[in-house]
């Protein structure tokens, strides 16, 4: 695997693969959308191979307890 080259030096790059154990498309009816909260990605938030923080969508602790694909999400933020 070539590294990317805007990965900072101190991260270190890996395969998917590699640290997931599953990755689906998610729910085809998504929690509902609040002003604040736990912040949800999906492919909107990819722009130019970067992901678009300021476009975020946030969603409440409890439909993030209760839906199923947000437990196979690594957090990263």
């Amino acid at each position: 695997m070539d590294k990317h080259k805007d990965i900072p030096n101190s991260w270190k790059q890996m395969a998917l693969e590699d640290i997931s154990k599953k990755i689906t498309d998610g729910s085809h009816n998504p929690p509902k959308k609040i002003k604040s909260g736990i912040p949800m990605l999906s492919a909107r938030n990819i722009h130019n191979n970067k992901i678009d923080f300021d476009s975020v969508r946030y969603i409440s602790e409890f439909d993030y307890k209760n839906e199923d694909f947000l437990k196979l999400l690594i957090s990263f933020i």
